[in-house]
């Protein structure tokens, strides 16, 4: 069976994204979260809940992030050429098995099931990882509306909060769009950008392209999402957020 370069991308793709990016950002949002209101007076009591809410939520979060792109990965795995798992009598010479014993009842997984298992793992994560966060952000938005939240430590702690999502979410496209947009070029020119049988590359790209744009597309949503939180005006239209004054009438 040939394989090309480009289909060892996202063997580990979302293994690769939880440790090398996702939790160590997690570590380092729960450092920024708590030097962010260490300092301050905690006149409401709900910095030290504010921040357990806000931590759990951002690890929740990414991980609904990085489920989802992996049920993604595994829909669009059919779209690669399974033929050439097949085994190919033909091109096999049958005395080379005279003095072996092989069997052919225990070695095989179909693509479908494949598929399935893919779907399934990451639409479990899913679930769980969405149940979390909901039930964290329904916590986040009783407190922000208590009285006397605007300005106070715990205030201040979720606004770190927004941002570090933000920052998260940016990086994340970044790493996406890239490595999502050479796979544009391996389609365009297979035999230039990877090596291998062109079909089979275009085939992989192309499974890579759409894995990644939906990965870029889903943490610029997240990005718009809190950008949108911390600068809520930036939401409204500034000629109806603003007013336009009337003109003092003119003296007869």
């Amino acid at each position: 069976m040939a394989v090309t370069d480009g289909e060892f991308l996202l063997d580990g793709f979302t293994f690769l994204l939880a440790f090398a990016i996702v939790l160590p950002l997690g570590l380092l949002a729960l450092v920024v979260l708590v030097l962010a209101g260490g300092r301050d007076i905690d006149t409401t009591g709900k910095r030290t809940f504010t921040l357990y809410v806000v931590t759990v939520s951002f690890v929740a979060l990414f991980t609904a992030l990085i489920a989802s792109t992996a049920v993604v990965s595994s829909l669009t795995e059919k779209i690669k050429d399974d033929s050439s798992e097949e085994f190919n009598f033909d091109d096999e010479d049958f005395e080379d098995f005279e003095d072996e014993d092989f069997d052919f009842d225990t070695g095989g997984v179909s693509e479908n099931d494949k598929v399935l298992r893919g779907v399934v793992q990451g639409a479990l994560a899913l679930l769980a990882a969405g149940a979390v966060l909901l039930f964290h952000h329904r916590r986040r938005r009783e407190y922000s509306a208590e009285p006397g939240f605007d300005g106070s430590a715990a205030w201040r702690a979720d606004r770190a909060y927004i941002y570090v999502v933000c920052f998260t979410a940016v990086l994340i496209f970044l790493f996406a769009a890239g490595f999502g947009s050479y796979n544009i070029f391996k389609l365009a020119g297979p035999g230039v950008f990877d090596s291998g049988d062109s079909s089979g590359v275009r085939k992989s790209a192309l499974q890579e392209l759409l894995t990644l744009a939906w990965l870029a597309l889903a943490a610029l949503g997240i990005f718009r999402y809190y950008w949108l939180q911390a600068n809520p005006s930036a939401a409204t239209d500034p000629a109806k957020a603003a007013p336009a004054k009337k003109a003092p009438a003119k003296k007869r």
